[in-house]
């Protein structure tokens, strides 16, 4: 059975079970950016506690042309904890500072990136992958036609 298309809008791929399996605010805050013809939606959420000290944030971005989130990318970032089965050329790195880490795939009709923040130099990649893995379902059936 084919997944159904989604809207293109990264903050409406959530629900309730993915808000609180990864400790999500339940309203994400829209963004992006546009180079040209090359435009990235993304949409992000605080993780973890409502308090004024917690700067920990999971985004999820997408665009039909190829983008990287982190620009002072590092070697990929491996670990037995890093799951990217199912995710087509799926890949994780984190940037020079090991604050952020960026985990990016190909979807049917574009490309899809969760960038997990740890300010204190402690992104792990792990969170961002399991994040990725609910993701990549709700994105396999891709954008509707327009």
């Amino acid at each position: 059975m084919k997944a159904a298309a989604w809207s293109g809008d990264p903050c409406d791929v959530t629900n309730y079970r993915l808000i609180q399996d990864h400790q999500l605010t339940s309203v994400g805050q829209a963004g992006g950016s546009a180079n040209g013809s090359h435009r990235v939606k993304t949409c992000t959420w605080k993780v973890g506690a409502a308090t004024v000290d917690n700067n920990r944030t999971m985004t999820l971005a997408y665009s039909t042309a190829a983008f990287h989130l982190i620009a002072d990318r590092k070697t990929p970032k491996e670990s037995a904890d890093v799951h990217l089965d199912g995710l087509t050329s799926a890949a994780a790195y984190a940037n020079q500072e090991e604050d952020q880490c960026e985990v990016d795939w190909r979807t049917p009709d574009g490309y899809a990136a969760v960038l997990e923040s740890e300010p204190g130099g402690s992104a792990s990649c792990i969170l961002g992958s399991q994040f990725a893995q609910d993701l990549a379902p709700k994105l396999a059936g891709g954008t509707p036609a327009v």
